[in-house]
């Protein structure tokens, strides 16, 4: 007769229900200790940088919107940097969902870097170097997407690769 004896340690069974029970908070400490500081660094690099300079004569997107300029300010304008104030914020989570979204405070941001379908950047902006929205959004939310994927991987098999 032959004979096996199995025995059976639970506690990887035990590590994996403590990784499901704990891993959305640790998938959410990751989120702001790690991916969204690494995200908005990237935003910085893309929307928040320095453009070049202006390229003269400035080109207005309308005869109105140049005469609005000049009634409303003084020649030569000069920069501020309260175009530059994109921010990546997450909205909100749930077990499901992670929401986040771009924002920028500075009222006059959609003329300086266009609206997310692309329209509304003022010709002088775009040629003087400002970035289009519509064009950097879609690889930021890869980039962003990627970093979520790779972080929740991470969470889900590091309790198995303890009991391995």
């Amino acid at each position: 007769m032959n004979a096996v004896q199995l025995e059976f340690n639970d506690a990887g069974l035990r590590d994996l229900q403590a990784a499901i029970a704990t891993g959305p908070q640790r998938f959410f400490a990751l989120i702001h200790a790690d991916i969204l500081p690494a995200a908005q660094k990237r935003i910085d690099g893309v929307l928040n940088r320095v453009p070049g300079a202006v390229k003269l004569p400035f080109e207005f997107a309308t005869a109105k919107s140049r005469r609005w300029y000049f009634a409303n300010h003084k020649a030569p304008y000069r920069r501020t940097g309260a175009s530059r104030q994109w921010k990546l914020v997450m909205q909100s989570s749930t077990g499901e969902i992670v929401e986040f979204y771009l924002e920028n405070p500075a009222r006059h941001a959609p003329y300086v870097f266009g609206n997310p379908a692309g329209g509304q950047q003022v010709p002088g902006h775009a040629r003087t170097g400002w970035a289009l929205l519509a064009q950097q959004i879609p690889p930021q939310r890869l980039l962003l997407l990627n970093d979520l994927s790779a972080a929740w991987l991470d969470v889900a098999v590091a309790p198995l690769r303890r009991t391995a």
